[in-house]
């Protein structure tokens, strides 16, 4: 429902840094208070598409769990040791084979959003390396942070890349 408001009108997706900045604090408030009462349709009511984007991250930032959980974060960061994105795919695809469906699902549609938001790249400046920067600490979450974890956010902007970049090679 949050990705139709972006589809229905495509000019929403060349907001200059789309998802990297945030929306207006008042309209996210009013947005999430009316989704949580099931008004979806007032999402058709706003045109602040960095407050709608903005839901989205927070969505994903706020799940008890994040959505690849904490059961897979270290098979998802052993992916940033393979050679070529080939591979990558390859074990990424095993990994989504081994996840809930409702996580798969959840998370592949995510980056078939995410790949469709590149397409407008030259207008909103946000490249697959940029929405891997700003969705993996929302995505890949150990179940306890330590220093270390920090470090490895790097492996996990990179394998999120090779992911949106080769959302087609993503088996259902």
């Amino acid at each position: 429902m949050l990705f139709s408001y972006f589809d229905e009108n495509p000019d929403n997706f060349k907001a200059v840094g789309l998802f990297w900045k945030s929306g207006k604090e008042e309209v996210e408030m009013w947005l999430m208070e009316e989704l949580w009462k099931g008004n979806f349709d007032v999402i058709h009511e706003t045109t602040e598409s960095y407050s709608v984007a903005s839901i989205i991250k927070k969505i994903f930032w706020n799940l008890g769990e994040p959505i690849c959980t904490y059961k897979f974060y270290e098979e998802f960061k052993s992916l940033g040791d393979e050679k070529t994105e080939a591979e990558t795919m390859i074990k990424v695809n095993k990994i989504f084979s081994k996840m809930k469906p409702v996580n798969r699902n959840t998370f592949r549609q995510l980056i078939i959003f995410l790949k469709h938001v590149t397409m407008f790249e030259e207008s909103n400046k946000m490249s697959a390396a940029n929405l891997a920067i700003v969705f993996a600490p929302n995505l890949f979450k150990p179940f306890e942070l330590t220093q270390n974890d920090l470090i490895y956010a790097v492996i996990f902007v990179k394998v999120l890349t090779i992911i949106i970049n080769n959302s087609n090679k993503i088996k259902s």
